[in-house]
């Protein structure tokens, strides 16, 4: 078969596909299925501020948890020494009393009105207590730098000017000079 006829089976295979929904006489799309009723669980819609030991010391620390409109329950994290500011980190799944971190290495437990728990790789332990909303992302502070040198020269040419760093070529507004 040659290239036309292959291109034309292929048109009336997705014609004939999608005729019954183009004449209004097929299946209206699937809806997706409502989300199974979860649960309450007194960790979900709650958020944690504290701190959390690293090697270098104790650092600032917020965790969120928030439930996906099908029902997961997901970790939002505050860590500002890691530039993580609200960020979804993984999905809890509750386990033994406690609370264990899917794709974040770690786990929490409620103690009274604290959240305890370790969190990473390094098994960093954590203590929260509970808190109104994360911190928002602050800016950085400006580096101070010191001013650069003065130019050496200067010269007003009186147009928009472009120069490659050998100063061989140069372009001046459209016109090309050599």
């Amino acid at each position: 078969m040659n290239q036309f006829g292959t291109q034309m089976t292929l048109v009336a295979c997705l014609l004939a596909g999608w005729a019954p929904q183009l004449s209004g006489q097929g299946s209206s799309p699937a809806t997706p299925a409502p989300a199974a009723p979860v649960a309450h669980d007194p960790i979900d819609g709650t958020i944690w501020l504290g701190s959390i030991t690293s090697p270098t010391g104790l650092s600032p620390y917020g965790l969120a948890f928030r439930r996906s409109p099908r029902g997961a329950l997901f970790l939002v994290e505050y860590l500002p020494a890691m530039h993580v500011f609200s960020q979804v980190v993984s999905r809890v799944t509750p386990r033994d009393g406690g609370y264990e971190f899917n794709d974040l290495p770690g786990s929490a437990r409620i103690d009274g009105p604290k959240l305890r728990g370790t969190a990473f790789f390094s098994r960093m332990p954590f203590e929260l207590a509970r808190g109104e909303r994360l911190p928002p992302a602050a800016d950085p502070p400006l580096a101070e730098c010191p001013a650069g040198p003065v130019p050496r020269w200067t010269r007003g040419l009186g147009a928009a000017v472009w120069a490659p760093r050998s100063g061989r070529r140069l372009w001046c507004g459209m016109e090309r000079s050599t």
